[in-house]
């Protein structure tokens, strides 16, 4: 590069202060747009605001110092100094953002929460006693403002970029990794390592002042040997940052598309224990227990001699007959409670967990409690209405009502999605909704207009006439029925 260029490079510091400060300030608001804390698993997630806080405050001091020199020739001094003062705490204040954030990446395991308080107590306390310091042996402002901004990049900023950077890589291969998800694992290597050198560098840069290796290590120093303003390292390594965790951002969507398919993965394998329970109940129970009945009625008519083998297989009846009952009991799903209720609060309050959508929950105080049998039923159905919303109705917010109506329970899962085609073919979903609608005695109500989503309404009478399996007896040898 050629001196023209050099002093191209040198003459349009302006430039690179302002991509410097949008650089940082761009990473800032895209993480403050994340909002995957209230559904993801991952430590990232809760870091996020951290690093968005550290983007915006650092865009601020870099802009700083593109907008201070321009007031310099309309503004006093001591105005001046005072601006001043507030980009030194802007700095200081973006550093301990980014050291939130590698914190909240770094497992307990590795860094004790107790030790990081101590750790972090330690370093504060001492930071402020150097600056402190600084300013009582040095009277002049200008000189005190340039040492505080040097001394906050050696005693805040490497070991919060060195943090950021360890915290990114431990999480990542703790948890990234493992999703096999290699191109997200790889953005998020490339963030960590931008993390790591932003802290070498940062420490380099900083105005001259008599503080440790700055007599030497400096922004001035820098330009004497490079001939290019620091400020383009730090924008690049901040374009590394952005980007890396853009597209790491993906792992969230990742995330969630597992978790419903989960979801769905455990209804469809609900279904279908219930599906197999309710023909061995209908079927091969009823068979076993026929021949059971038979067993005994030949047992009081066959000789003396033969009433020992038959009684063998009676007995051999009796316990195929307790085995299913006891396969029976262990494949249907459990539900120890008769509130309605709470039961449909903590069922909203799992899908909105999983899936991040926004589900408001309507309940009338006085619904009158179920059976535990009935309720495995009617939480499946609003569990499979709040599926088919999630997934394919695209809708703001899903709201799920319940109130009694007369001699009826009403619930009541709408969407403000897309709607259902007029000339829908139900699926197995909605046959299965259908189905259990049945089961419990009631009805299913089906209402949408495309492009006006869909309300899914359950109709339960109160005096039940349904077709749920209830508790059985465990001897049908002795005349119970199965």
């Amino acid at each position: 590069m050629d001196g023209l260029s050099f002093s191209w490079l040198d003459q349009n510091q302006p430039l690179w202060w302002f991509l410097y400060g949008l650089v940082y300030f761009f990473l800032g608001s895209a993480m403050f747009l994340v909002r995957a804390e209230r559904f993801s698993r991952l430590a990232l997630a809760r870091s996020i605001p951290s690093l968005a806080a550290f983007g915006l405050l650092h865009g601020l001091y870099a802009w700083g110092h593109l907008f201070i020199p321009l007031q310099a020739a309309v503004l006093a001094k001591p105005l001046l100094l005072f601006s001043r003062f507030w980009q030194v705490l802007l700095l200081a204040a973006s550093f301990g953002m980014l050291f939130t954030f590698g914190h909240r990446l770094v497992p307990d395991d590795v860094l004790p929460h107790r030790l990081f308080r101590i750790g972090s107590a330690a370093l504060l306390i001492s930071g402020v006693a150097w600056m402190a310091a600084f300013a009582l042996t040095h009277p002049q402002t200008d000189l005190i403002l340039r040492g505080w901004d040097a001394q906050v990049r050696y005693w805040l900023g490497i070991p919060a970029s060195l943090l950021a950077a360890y915290g990114l890589w431990q999480h990542a291969q703790r948890h990234i990794r493992p999703l096999k998800v290699e191109h997200i694992y790889r953005m998020l290597q490339i963030a960590g390592i931008s993390f790591f050198l932003f802290g070498l560098i940062i420490a380099l840069v900083g105005p001259p002042a008599p503080i440790l290796l700055n007599h030497w290590l400096n922004r001035e120093q820098w330009m004497a040997w490079l001939h290019v303003p620091p400020e383009m390292f730090l924008t690049l390594l901040g374009l590394g940052m952005t980007v890396g965790m853009v597209r790491g951002m993906e792992i969230f969507a990742v995330e969630t598309q597992r978790l419903l398919s989960d979801m769905e993965l455990r209804n469809v394998q609900s279904k279908e224990r219930e599906r197999i329970a309710r023909e061995l109940h209908d079927g091969a129970l009823q068979q076993v227990y026929a021949a059971g009945l038979l067993a005994r009625a030949l047992l009081r008519r066959v000789p003396q001699e033969l009433q020992e083998e038959i009684q063998r297989i009676i007995d051999s009846l009796d316990t195929a007959t307790a085995e299913m009952r006891r396969l029976l009991q262990e494949g249907m799903p459990e539900v120890h409670s008769a509130d309605l209720n709470g039961l449909l609060r903590n069922l909203v309050q799992d899908a909105q967990h999983i899936s991040g959508a926004e589900i408001r929950l309507s309940t009338d105080s006085d619904l009158p409690p179920m059976e535990p049998k009935r309720l495995v039923h009617v939480l499946a159905f609003v569990r499979e209405a709040l599926a088919n919303a999630i997934r394919h109705a695209q809708s703001p917010y899903i709201d799920v009502r319940a109130y009694r109506r007369a001699e009826e329970v009403i619930i009541e899962v709408q969407d403000y999605g897309r709607g259902l085609p007029k000339h829908v073919t139900p699926g197995f979903g909605l046959n299965n909704m259908q189905d259990r609608a049945l089961l419990l005695g009631g009805r299913m109500e089906l209402v949408s207009e495309p492009g006006q989503g869909t309300r899914v309404i359950l109709h339960l009478p109160l005096v039940v006439h349904s077709t749920v399996p209830t508790g059985t007896r465990s001897n049908p040898s002795q005349g119970d029925e199965p």
